[in-house]
């Protein structure tokens, strides 16, 4: 007993004096002066990392650009209504050396004309932009050139991005890599893809809401394509989807569904797979935000990170035995999902495999599972019931915060490790009327004495935070106790254990 009263004096004194820190980040704005970053293609055929020279943000005529120190130059807002512009050379005596975020969502854009002195252009530098039909890039530029309205590098014969407003793209022969976000909200609605192609991305057409055909040369040795979706060219690998197509059903041929094949396909609702597929890739099904039902069957033994993330309208997913790990972020922000049954198989729960699932309010998990990851089941704000079976060993932090539905939790004698904030939290509050039902001795104790949050013991004992004499009441007594405390006296004098 004087062990326990010494716990619940320290829990006193960790709340008096203890201070609770979080990282985060510190911004900061100047008039004219920035750092800056961006994702652009250059000749190297990759997106560029982050600048950290100063630059200065200037004016000229229709353009804002910003002129960094070593004098490169790039266009951040295009300011006129022209239907046909032609990008300037050079502005305030400086040559115009990149292409940023000047010309997307420029409804009215029709063409465009690129200088020989750009050698950088964003990946995204047109998207929203869906009447701009024709690209023309000055002969004279050494890194890029324009066929048919699709951007392409010199050097590597790599697709970077695709005029917006056309309705049929024809990558030319000798091309070998589409890039990632290619074809980025294009109205494309139909692409060939000549047998020079070896490389695709899985979001290389991401965003392309029309896009129902891909017509691939015979002679690839790469890919295949049927019904809207590209493979590799034995389909056993999907590789991406149009986004025009709305239902799928994955001949058994496929054994794996690739990184990022169905990124973004707001039209798809429904899809088959078979139960030759074995892996479902990450990010696979990101943004499938039409998306209602998903099953998933036994053969499946990997499901890879942030796979069904942020598929808004997914209420019902059956999960068969055969994987071993919800990865990280899984369903993460899958907001209409209700409840979900964890199989058998499975042995963790990822880091934020169900964070923000505001619809989910109830969870079995099985007696397979030892780990529950940091904020796997974070956010879950209509969470009411989640059973945690005995083989269970270690809640990480905020495993459970802010899911304020949540008004008890059972945790067995099996937890050894408890992280901070992992449950009764409710941001850096706790949160009113949580009890904690635990055993004496146990992790789940000494959290609670630690966090002071109410708990029972399942002998059927209740303690309440700040009762240091448990005489089930808090009152000046424990008050006097714990002052003593503080000042040293030894408090254990007179009680017997």
């Amino acid at each position: 007993m004087n062990k326990r009263i010494l716990n619940v004096l320290a829990a006193g004194v960790i709340v008096i004096s203890g201070m609770v820190a979080f990282g985060g980040q510190i911004s900061g704005a100047a008039a004219d002066s920035s750092s800056s970053s961006s994702n652009t293609a250059g000749s190297t055929g990759s997106a560029s990392g982050a600048s950290t020279s100063s630059s200065t943000t200037l004016t000229s005529g229709d353009y804002v650009y910003r002129l960094y120190a070593d004098n490169r130059l790039e266009l951040t807002k295009y300011n006129g209504t022209d239907e046909n512009v032609i990008v300037p050379s050079e502005l305030g005596g400086n040559p115009v050396t990149s292409i940023g975020s000047a010309f997307q969502k420029k409804e009215f854009l029709k063409s465009i004309t690129i200088p020989a002195s750009v050698n950088k252009i964003t990946l995204s530098a047109f998207s929203g932009s869906n009447d701009l039909s024709k690209i023309t890039i000055n002969s004279g530029n050494t890194i890029y050139t324009a066929v048919d309205n699709i951007v392409y590098e010199k050097d590597s014969n790599k697709v970077i991005l695709c005029a917006p407003g056309i309705s049929e793209a024809v990558i030319k022969n000798g091309t070998a890599e589409i890039g990632s976000r290619a074809f980025y909200m294009t109205n494309v609605n139909k692409v060939h893809i000549p047998a020079s192609v070896t490389k695709i991305y899985g979001d290389s057409f991401s965003r392309s809401s029309n896009l129902k055909v891909f017509d691939v040369d015979t002679k690839s040795t790469s890919f295949s394509s049927a019904n809207g979706i590209l493979y590799n060219k034995n389909k056993t690998g999907v590789i991406a989807c149009g986004g025009g197509i709305d239902s799928v059903t994955l001949p058994n041929t496929v054994t794996a569904i690739g990184e990022r094949a169905f990124v973004y396909n707001e039209k798809l609702s429904a899809i088959t797979i078979p139960s030759s597929v074995k892996s479902i890739a990450a990010y696979a099904f990101e943004d499938c935000r039409n998306l209602t039902s998903i099953t998933i069957p036994s053969s499946v033994t990997v499901i890879e990170k942030r796979a069904f993330d942020h598929c808004d309208s997914l209420k019902t997913v059956k999960l068969n035995a055969g994987i071993t790990t919800i990865s990280e972020g899984v369903f993460n922000y899958c907001k209409s999902l209700q409840s979900i049954n964890i199989p058998s198989s499975v042995t963790s729960i990822g880091s934020g495999a169900f964070s923000s699932c505001k619809s989910l309010q109830s969870v079995n998990i099985p007696s397979s599972v030892t780990t529950i990851e940091n904020r796997a089941f974070r956010e879950c704000t209509s969470l009411q019931s989640i059973n945690i079976p005995s083989s269970v060993t270690t809640i990480e932090r905020d495993a459970f915060i802010n899911c304020t539905s949540l008004k008890s939790l059972t945790v067995p004698k099996s937890v050894t490790t408890i992280g901070d904030s992992a449950i009764g939290y409710n941001g850096k509050n706790k949160i009113e009327g949580f009890t904690l039902y635990c055993y004496k001795g146990s992790a789940a104790q000494t959290y609670a004495i630690s966090n002071g949050i109410n708990y029972v013991l399942l002998d059927g004992t209740t303690v309440n935070y700040g009762d240091v004499n448990m005489d089930k009441k808090v009152d000046m007594q424990d008050l006097a106790l714990l002052q003593q405390y503080l000042a040293k006296w030894d408090v254990t004098k007179g009680f017997r254990c």
